[in-house]
């Protein structure tokens, strides 16, 4: 079991939580509830077969959900990034490296964190990277550089995300006046955020 764990560990590093609902047009079906939208950064399908392989499964548990592909280069390279990719991932739309949120002419896009609060839904981002890391930033910020961390928490502060989960960060601790201003709660323990019942929180 430890070895099957620590193979998708590996595979499986980031998992972002978003919750919306939408009705989809194209299918006939009543209206999602809930989405739960899981990246395993860097990973391909490369990564999830060698991974069936090793543990002599016919498929992974992740797999018995829907399971999507999207194309995610880069606009003015041949090589992506994680920001890149990440904004390709959270609005379907191809830009250039480094970029987070922003189109290859710095205009804003839409990502589906702004587009579930349009619908008056909660969102969240839970990572094991920094919130501020280039693939959870491409989902919650409009930067052109993903490594300018105050212009990112600054974005991330004011946009659309209630909820943020990830690694401590001495920037984020330092700059969190931010967040408090913008109306969120900063916690630093489970045990803090376990006494939290609503809110915004970081």
């Amino acid at each position: 079991m430890k070895k099957i764990t620590k193979v998708l560990c590996c595979c499986l590093v980031m998992c972002f939580v978003i919750t919306f609902a939408l009705a989809f047009s194209a299918c006939n079906t009543s209206p999602v509830k809930n989405l739960i939208y899981i990246i395993g950064d860097g990973m391909g399908f490369n990564h999830i077969e060698n991974t069936k392989l090793y543990m002599e499964v016919d498929k992974l548990n992740f797999e018995q959900y829907h399971v999507g592909e999207v194309t995610t280069y880069c606009a003015d390279s041949d090589v992506t990034d994680s920001a890149a990719s990440a904004t390709a991932l959270a609005t379907g739309k191809k830009t250039n490296l480094d970029h987070v949120g922003l189109d290859p002419n710095g205009k804003k896009l839409k990502n589906i964190m702004e587009i579930s609060k349009s619908y008056g839904k909660r969102t969240a981002i839970v990572t094991t990277d920094i919130v501020g890391g280039a693939t959870p930033a491409g989902f919650s910020a409009h930067d052109d550089d993903r490594d300018d961390r105050l212009d990112i928490i600054k974005s991330q502060a004011a946009g659309k995300v209630d909820l943020f989960i990830g690694e401590y960060s001495a920037a984020y601790y330092a700059n969190k006046k931010h967040f408090v201003n913008n109306g969120f709660t900063y916690v630093e323990t489970f045990e803090e955020l376990s006494e939290l019942e609503s809110g915004k929180i970081i």
